[in-house]
């Protein structure tokens, strides 16, 4: 991996962690936040992003997903 690739993939792995304390600042501040306001509120991220940051921080065991009556939720442990 030459030098460009490295601040490249350094750059957008930044970027995204960014994203990703932000969306879990966001449901700190909102537990039980559905996941299609957590889209609405980070409009200008792609439903993708949202949902794979999402996902990181469900594996990382920082939120917890739960559904109920065809919704599905996130809450801060």
């Amino acid at each position: 991996m030459n030098c460009l690739e490295k601040l490249t993939s350094l750059a957008r792995n930044l970027k995204e962690s960014s994203n990703k304390e932000k969306i879990f600042n966001f449901i700190k501040r909102s537990p039980n936040s559905r996941t299609k306001e957590i889209i609405g509120e980070f409009n200008v991220l792609s439903e993708r992003t949202v949902k794979r940051n999402l996902k990181e921080l469900t594996t990382e065991g920082l939120v917890r997903k739960w559904a109920k009556d065809n919704g599905v939720y996130y809450t801060t442990l």
